[in-house]
């Protein structure tokens, strides 16, 4: 089912939505992200897999909804990490250490949300989410371009908003900008992939990366 401007959004078809997440996020509290199946959460909502169907598209729609609650506690935290920043490039040093904190202490979450086999689709999934779940910021506490960062649904271009402001002030070249962006989200992902899989623990995952980010950047600043 598609959610757009055409298709009205009743409080009847938001409830039904939430119910089915709540019970998705249920299965997966109690026994993993990959073992969620539509039957067990057609079980668990009491209701057949058809009706779940008449909301979701798939499987992977459910379960991107139903995980997006995850990046709340990094969301909340972003205030606190940049509120001492004397400037952009500091914001972004700060912005990409909380995320990694919590990405790589949540790698299966962040793996489905960012580098799906469908990651078109997920980013479209991310896109409905915010229709009807809009993000609910203290916009005083965020600046612009960490708002438009936040609302944008696919990771390449959630980090083009904060290069972007260390362009203006100075610390980048314009034309560096996606050169730094792909081998930063790149690294990022395969470092992840890495603690996903067991062959890095998050700590010395969150300080490879570290070490890496700011190795890139000097780089690019000489």
């Amino acid at each position: 089912m598609a959610y757009n401007n055409k298709s009205k959004m009743t409080s009847h078809k938001k409830n039904m939505i939430a119910g089915f997440m709540n019970c998705t996020k249920k299965i997966i509290r109690e026994e993993g992200i990959d073992a969620v199946t539509i039957r067990k959460v057609a079980d668990c909502s009491m209701m057949n897999s058809a009706t779940i169907y008449n909301y979701f598209e798939n499987l992977d729609h459910l379960i991107v909804f139903s995980i997006m609650d995850e990046l709340k506690d990094y969301i909340q935290d972003l205030p606190n990490s940049i509120q001492f920043c004397k400037n952009p490039l500091e914001v972004f040093y700060a912005v990409w250490d909380c995320f990694i904190k919590y990405s790589y202490n949540n790698t299966k979450v962040y793996m489905r949300l960012f580098f799906s086999n469908l990651e078109n689709q997920i980013s479209y999934y991310i896109e409905q989410y915010y229709k009807i779940f809009p993000l609910e910021l203290d916009e005083d506490k965020y600046p612009d371009y960490i708002v438009d960062m936040l609302n944008s649904s696919e990771i390449f271009t959630r980090n083009i908003y904060i290069l972007n402001d260390c362009v203006k002030e100075g610390f980048i070249k314009e034309a560096d900008v996606y050169d730094i962006n792909n081998i930063l989200i790149f690294t990022y992902e395969g470092i992840l992939r890495r603690v996903n899989s067991g062959l890095l623990d998050s700590q010395k995952g969150i300080d490879m990366f570290n070490e890496y980010l700011r190795k890139i950047m000097d780089s690019f600043m000489k």
